[in-house]
């Protein structure tokens, strides 16, 4: 069951405050992703986006709240499942989406997909991450989500398909911070970098580096047509700016948990 806690001081451990679980109406409630209202983002209530497609049935759905302890389920959904797609048998939240210097949210989640026959029993399904643009000014629209998978198992510890692995083809990525490093020399001024830690095959970690880029687009669809829009001497005429993401997955490494 989701549960939260909350601190003023969140290194001292007896500053932790239990809430209870977030939905205690519900039987059943996992994989929550907060998205909490500050100053710099500039958004009036926080958002938690839950679930594993088991509940809500088919995939991650929204709740609000204005004090980020007693929380409200809308009944909407942020994404579903998607048929003959990586992600057509599960969509689960993973970390808390972030805020990128357009404005908008990168959002990763985790899915999964069946027609991997494994050695454990029963076990046919392959675990991918992938990734949600979330509006500025309102989370709960999409701008861009994923065609294919940002990161599979493709290692020998993230394909795990042995009795050595407790889950064979496994992927879920569940932390995400802004890349301490920083950005890769070559990477384009339109990026940012983020670390994340994540699970493979249920028994180890490992690391990547997520790089969001993006390219802003000078074209607003018109009545009939499209209608392209110059910009001159600095001055923005167009009505809205559109951005166009692109988000790819390295390997930094991984490290064995026992």
């Amino acid at each position: 069951m989701l549960s939260s806690s909350t601190s003023t001081n969140p290194a001292d451990p007896n500053s932790w405050v239990r809430n209870g679980f977030v939905f205690p109406e519900k039987s059943w409630s996992k994989s929550g992703a907060a998205l909490f209202a500050t100053p710099q983002n500039n958004l009036s209530q926080h958002y938690l986006f839950w679930g594993d497609s088991s509940t809500p049935a088919g995939g991650i759905g929204i709740a609000t709240s204005m004090d980020a302890i007693h929380w409200n389920d809308t009944g909407n959904f942020l994404l579903k499942i998607r048929n003959d797609s990586f992600d057509s048998n599960l969509v689960e939240s993973g970390p808390s989406p972030i805020q990128l210097s357009t404005g908008d949210f990168i959002f990763i989640y985790n899915s999964a997909r069946k027609g991997y026959p494994s050695v454990k029993p029963g076990w046919n399904l392959q675990y991918n991450v992938g990734f949600a643009i979330l509006g500025a000014t309102d989370p709960t629209t999409i701008v861009q989500r994923s065609d294919s998978p940002i990161l599979s198992p493709t290692t020998d510890w993230e394909i795990g398909n042995s009795t050595s692995y407790v889950t064979p083809n496994v992927v879920f990525l569940e932390g995400l911070v802004s890349d301490p490093s920083g950005c890769p020399a070559n990477t384009s001024k339109n990026s940012q970098c983020f670390f994340g830690v994540y699970g493979g095959s249920d028994s180890d970690l490992g690391a990547v580096r997520i790089i969001v880029s993006w390219t802003d687009s000078q074209t607003t669809p018109a009545p009939g047509g499209t209608t392209t829009i110059t910009l001159s001497h600095g001055c923005t005429v167009i009505m809205s700016l559109l951005f166009f993401y692109s988000v790819i997955c390295h390997h930094l490494g991984n490290f064995i948990v026992s």
